[in-house]
């Protein structure tokens, strides 16, 4: 929904930007917190949320002033009061950590969230482990840094409630984390005929219309990003990721033969991915939907990995000609961070340079192989990006960064299992497939 500002706010978001948050939020005379205009929602009745003298200052908290939350039986789970008090900021390596003292009289999960209005949110809960005394709680938004957000929401018992609790809030300070990896080269361009490819995003192909790439439905905020000049796709504090293709813009896949991505991560653990086809009626739930989720447990973490999976993998996807979501999913939840890039559907293999075009050496031995299997390249101009292996049905076994005019290493061959396999080498003036066995 598109948001009318006045030219007032439009100076003040201006003025702000840039700046740290108003902080720390500690609701005393004078201070922050107690001054801003609060909202509360999805509460019963939503009770204000109002500030008190502090009921037990004999713990960890003896300041003066806390705001008292009344938590209605009748409310929901998700029950919370938000601000935009705060202003404009942005994350960095240090304001990242984010702390605030609870008293509760029961244990539950208790949320901190970030929002811009009517744009990225990110959240993320931490249990209290006391009762009836003070306690500190500790939200890590170091995936968030460099994400700009307005307002601030807290959801202080995330539980479906057997009667009215009432929560005690203080002193939310903001500190230093430890600022996350990022990618400093680029993926690889996918070296495909054009008519051999349906791309969402890549550099070098012709992509078609996506209506989003972050759905209202998804909990992760989405930035534009350059990597060594390259077009990236960021995803932060990601837990689910909603990727649409709707209306006129459904797309038939039914002549591709396998999915491609490229996916850097500092701290995935796991990843998923969905996709998601309406059907003939091309409508959501019109009960001929299919979909298929596949999961990739321990990717490599800070280097590119190249996804090429067989679409016959998503074995539950019966329709593909009206492909109209692409849901993925991240662990840790809530904080994991996602780089994406190269986006799209294929058939075939890659263009291919020719042996004698592309290297002054090449030797792949012994072929067949058993246990172990060496390969000794020297590109002939340019540079080694990267080779992957890859089983005859498009699975990635392996796939590692060379950014050398030298490829010398030998693979321990011993899990792979028999049969035939193709091993990918992309340089910078293009790609070439080998074939290799395994007896």
């Amino acid at each position: 929904m598109k948001k009318i500002i006045t030219i007032t706010a439009v100076l003040m978001f201006i003025s702000m930007a840039g700046f740290s948050q108003k902080a720390p939020i500690d609701f005393e005379s004078g201070g922050e917190g107690a001054s801003w205009a609060w909202t509360v929602d999805h509460n019963g009745t939503n009770p204000a949320l109002t500030f008190i003298t502090n009921p037990n200052k004999s713990g960890s908290n003896t300041s003066d002033m806390v705001a008292q939350f009344d938590a209605e039986k009748a409310g929901n789970a998700w029950a919370l009061c938000f601000s935009d008090g705060i202003g404009s900021f942005t994350f960095s390596a240090s304001n990242s950590i984010v702390k605030m003292m609870v008293h509760k009289t029961t244990k539950s999960d208790v949320a901190i969230k970030f929002e811009v209005p009517g744009g990225a949110n990110i959240e993320l809960k931490v249990a209290n482990t006391k009762i009836n005394e003070w306690e500190e709680l500790t939200f890590d938004f170091s995936s968030q840094i460099g994400v700009t957000f307005s307002r601030i929401a807290i959801i202080p018992d995330f539980v479906a409630r057997a009667g009215d609790n009432t929560i005690y809030l203080d002193n939310i300070t903001f500190s230093g984390g430890v600022a996350l990896a990022e990618p400093t080269a680029a993926a690889a361009n996918p070296n495909y005929e054009a008519a051999n490819v349906i791309s969402l995003f890549a550099d070098n192909l012709e992509d078609v219309t996506v209506n989003t790439w972050l759905t209202g439905w998804s909990s992760s905020s989405l930035k534009e990003v350059q990597i060594a000049g390259n077009d990236v796709k960021k995803y932060s504090g990601m837990d689910v990721v909603g990727i649409e293709t709707v209306g006129a813009n459904l797309i038939d896949i039914s002549s591709m033969e396998d999915l491609n991505f490229d996916i850097w991560s500092p701290n995935s653990t796991k990843f998923k991915i969905k996709l998601v086809d309406f059907g003939a009626d091309k409508g959501y739930q019109g009960g001929d939907d299919s979909d298929h989720e596949l999961t990739f447990d321990a990717p490599a973490m800070e280097e590119w990995v190249n996804y090429h999976i067989a679409l016959s993998d998503f074995t539950g996807l019966t329709g593909r000609e009206n492909l109209a979501q692409i849901v993925l999913v991240s662990e840790p939840t809530g904080t994991s961070v996602i780089y994406l890039d190269n986006f799209f559907f294929s058939k075939g293999y890659p263009t291919s340079l020719t042996e004698k075009e592309a290297f002054s050496s090449f030797n792949v031995f012994p072929n067949p192989a058993t246990d172990a299997i060496n390969i000794e390249l020297t590109a002939r101009t340019g540079t080694i990006l990267n080779y992957t292996v890859r089983s005859i049905n498009g699975q990635v076994i392996l796939n590692k960064e060379v950014n050398s005019k030298v490829l010398n290493q030998t693979l321990n061959t011993t899990n792979f299992g028999t049969g035939v396999y193709f091993l990918q080498v992309n340089t910078d003036q293009g790609a070439y497939t080998h074939k290799i066995i395994i007896d």
